[in-house]
């Protein structure tokens, strides 16, 4: 206790009447509390001296010291082993947790490692540093460590934690232990064979061997160099965090070489891993090459051809001016008649099979025109290969065709009697300027009749429709019974229709005698029975049908004909 520096109270100063003096006090412990918290006491005492008489007074003072707020730190680990791991390789513990355990707020100087093998360990964390703030009281932060070792061995390091808690700091021990791993890649280079842009090429192998005595662990498989997007791989190999790669254990890398240009190309396969040294590499290069396709000429100008009928063939020289072989599977016909043309040709083979053209050969293409309508006709041939570009060849014909029907008002029918002929008006016309002769005729003609056109051949030639006629002729039909011609025999009744009209004949002859009445008018009967039965008689054979042609409706097919090529037009007949 002290007095405070507002005491008015001074020793040997009077105190008239009526006034007052103020004794100030400070408390100000400078010592720990006794035991059990107990106050700490003191006294003030002062005498006091009148004109009647002199005295004593005393007043008592006592205070307990308060206990101060601290910040605390508590650690969910103080230390962290991490094994064996590869040189090279690294791996990671469980964050440790650091909490502020005290009532005032933790501020954190720093954080760092320190020790023999500091280098082999990193750390990172959440914790705030006193240059940006604080841990409340309550509040906690996490510590993640990491493990490379740079050598064989055992590594150890320590975690230092400086803050203003009591004490001042805190440390998480750390070990582990640096393990020597090491892999090998048969072999060390490919080289690819000359490879066309674009398809890639077949897979050559890469072993990639662990030939230490510890797991390996692979990070990364890729390219790099002066052309990595020109090779590409797949592996079986074991990548983190999936697995690793046992002790004396293969695994294979395929690459293939997929030129994206022409010319001498190179790239580097790394692998990259915990082993020493890593990565380890294999060079890789080939050479891109490219067909380039010519065709000559570039058009083709077909002349007239009638619709149906093939024209002669017009080559197409396609030649390979790259460096690389040009493999054509077909061509492709488009635009709006790509129907009415067609390839053959060295440059076609049979369906499914390719033709392979060298660097600086060629071959060829026969292209015909086979219309299917008349008309200008137009098309566009393109090859199929694996060249990058294919110049078109663009295809030009024209198509004449010649048509039949009746004339304005006519008509494809006609009704006529038995024994009569139809005649049937028709013309023929030109289409697209069609010139030719055409040969006439007409197929169907009906049972027992005939058929024919006049003329049988017509010259067509301008706008002038060309006149024809077919006529169709009939058979009447007769009502008499066939007379039997010579060496044809009637057909024999069967035997026991015969029988019976044999027993009738005896039966008459029996009962009626010769000389009756009843017998003049039988006798007639019976003759008649006789005659009919001879009448039947014969060899077995069909007697010839009523001639004629039957009554009916037929259908007759004019047709009219130019180099194979047939246009044909029905004709309705009906037979009364």
């Amino acid at each position: 206790f002290a007095f405070g520096g507002s005491n008015t109270c001074i020793a040997d100063a009077a105190v008239l009447p009526d006034a007052s003096c103020t004794i100030a006090v400070d408390f100000a412990p400078n010592e720990p509390n006794p035991p059990r918290n107990l106050a700490a006491q003191a006294v003030i005492s002062f005498a006091e001296t009148s004109n009647q008489s002199t005295g004593t007074a005393a007043i008592a003072l006592s205070g307990i010291e308060a206990t101060a707020a601290m910040p605390a730190v508590g650690l969910s680990s103080t230390s962290l082993n991490f094994g064996s791991v590869n040189v090279g390789g690294s791996t990671t513990q469980p964050p440790v947790q650091l909490k502020n355990t005290g009532s005032a707020a933790l501020s954190i100087a720093s954080i760092g490692i320190t020790g023999p093998n500091a280098s082999d360990f990193a750390e990172t964390s959440t914790c705030p540093l006193s240059s940006s703030g604080t841990l409340s009281a309550g509040a906690s932060c996490t510590i993640s460590v990491t493990f490379q070792p740079t050598a064989a061995g055992p590594r150890t390091a320590g975690v230092v934690i400086s803050d203003n808690a009591n004490p001042s700091q805190q440390t998480i021990a750390l070990s582990g232990t640096g393990a020597t791993a090491t892999v090998s890649l048969t072999p060390t280079s490919l080289t690819f064979p000359t490879q066309n842009e674009g398809p890639p090429s077949a897979p050559q192998n890469v072993m990639l061997k662990n030939t230490g005595a510890s797991p390996v662990t692979i990070s990364s498989i890729s390219f790099g160099g002066a052309n990595p997007t020109d090779f590409a791989q797949t592996n079986n190999c074991p990548l983190v965090p999936s697995a690793t790669l046992n002790a004396g254990a293969i695994c294979t890398i395929s690459i293939t070489f997929q030129p994206t240009a022409s010319g001498s190309l190179s790239a580097v396969l790394s692998v990259a891993d915990d082993s020493m040294p890593s990565p380890q590499t294999v060079a890789v290069s080939g050479t891109g090459t490219v067909p380039i396709v010519q065709v000559a000429p570039t058009s083709l100008q077909f002349s007239s051809t009638l619709v149906g009928v093939a024209s002669a063939s017009q080559p197409i020289q396609v030649s390979n001016s790259g460096t690389g072989a040009l493999v054509i599977s077909g061509v492709s016909f488009g635009g709006a008649d790509a129907g009415d043309f067609q390839a053959l040709g060295s440059c076609v083979g049979a369906k499914g099979v390719n033709i392979n053209v060298a660097v600086g050969a060629n071959c060829t293409l026969n292209v015909e025109f086979l219309p299917l309508a008349a008309g200008t006709r137009t098309a566009t041939l393109t090859l199929n290969d694996n060249a990058n570009t294919n110049p078109p060849v663009t295809l030009t014909a024209t198509a004449t065709d010649f048509q039949m029907g009746p004339p304005p008002g006519g008509t494809t029918s006609a009704t006529v009697a038995a024994g009569q002929t139809a005649t049937i008006a028709l013309q023929l016309s030109s289409m697209n300027g069609f010139t030719g002769t055409v040969t006439l005729g007409c197929t169907n003609a009906p049972p027992a009749g005939g058929c024919s056109a006049s003329p049988t051949s017509a010259q067509i030639s301008g706008a002038t429709p060309v006149p024809f006629t077919v006529s169709v002729t009939t058979m009447a039909r007769s009502s008499l019974l066939p007379v039997a011609r010579p060496g044809v025999h009637r057909r024999m009744l069967p035997a026991t229709p015969m029988a019976i009209i044999l027993l009738l004949a005896l039966a008459i002859l029996f009962f009626v005698g010769p000389r009756s009445r009843k017998s003049r008018v039988l006798r007639p009967i019976l003759a008649l029975s006789l005659l009919l039965l001879a009448s039947c008689g014969g060899g077995g054979s069909s007697t010839t049908p009523p001639s004629g042609t039957p009554a009916g409706t037929y259908t007759v097919q004019a047709t009219a004909t130019m180099a194979g090529a047939t246009r044909t037009i029905n004709l309705s007949i009906t037979v009364q």
